[in-house]
């Protein structure tokens, strides 16, 4: 298939759902159909489609982790205040890269993202709202696979994070731009940095 091909049957797929290979639950979400199947290859592109064209309920399509298999989790600038649990199933696939950039995380979903260590390798929070910052943000220190971390534009204090942050030795990319630091002497313990942004808060 070629690539405006798969556009187009994306575009379809993501208007259309309900035509093609979704059914609606009683809790109000839709659900893959029985029969239905969505190869790798389909589900990141379907699920960004799905995100740009209809109501965040549908992505509860994509909690089903043997149909559907997710390497990558890209929900930026997305209102997930109400859909917590939708997230916190999302966390259960095997993910490699996390965006959540400018949306909405809690303290119980972000200790679900604290069970995505083994794999995961790249995690955005830049700007990332919610409470997950509680308590020092400790689910960081179980993402010792992490090589690239975003936690810029936060707006709550995050000084009693640099702890958590100083236990990935992996990492080899950082960005806390704009983010209420204090101090950053914690992370004096990691050594293999190719990027590091630091400005502004202080």
């Amino acid at each position: 298939m070629t690539a405006s091909l798969q556009k187009l049957a994306l575009q379809v797929c993501s208007l259309l759902p309900e035509n093609t290979f979704v059914k609606r639950g009683k809790d109000d979400l839709v659900h893959l159909k029985e029969e239905a199947f969505l190869p790798a290859s389909l589900c990141e592109p379907l699920l960004l489609a799905m995100v740009e064209s209809r109501p965040l309920r549908y992505i509860s399509i994509f909690t089903d982790k043997e149909r559907c298999q997710l390497t990558k989790l890209n929900l930026s600038s997305q209102k997930l205040n109400a859909h917590q649990d939708i997230i916190k199933a999302l966390l259960e696939h095997n993910l490699e890269e996390i965006d959540l950039s400018d949306s909405y995380l809690d303290e119980e979903s972000a200790n679900k993202l604290g069970e995505c260590g083994k794999n995961l390798q790249v995690l955005s929070l830049s700007g990332t709202k919610g409470n997950w910052t509680s308590k020092g943000a400790k689910f960081l220190q179980k993402l010792g696979s992490v090589t690239k971390l975003d936690v810029s534009r936060i707006s709550a204090p995050f000084g009693s994070c640099i702890k958590s942050i100083s236990t990935l030795k992996n990492l080899v990319w950082l960005d806390m731009s704009s983010t209420e630091l204090g101090s950053i002497l914690p992370l004096k313990n990691i050594s293999g940095y190719t990027y590091i942004h630091i400005h502004a808060y202080i």
